[in-house]
């Protein structure tokens, strides 16, 4: 991640992506249920979530994993 300016804004950055899901109710549901769980009260803050992806390849990039060649 690069530093924030002064207005608190990251610089452009073309390559990378922000994705918001909504999952249906019975899935959020359940995962909520067990972040609720498993997660601390302290730390408990926010409902359930997950970060799909940190970085996308750009033009030309290669994908590694699981769905590589997909």
């Amino acid at each position: 991640m690069g530093a924030s300016d002064a207005s608190g804004t990251l610089p452009h950055r073309p390559d990378r992506l922000i994705l918001t899901l909504a999952l249906e109710g019975a899935s959020f549901a359940r995962l909520d249920a067990e972040r609720r769980a498993f997660v601390p009260p302290r730390l408990n803050r926010i409902p359930a979530h997950a970060m799909l992806f940190h970085h996308l390849p750009g033009a030309g990039g290669r994908s590694r994993g699981p769905f590589a060649g997909a």
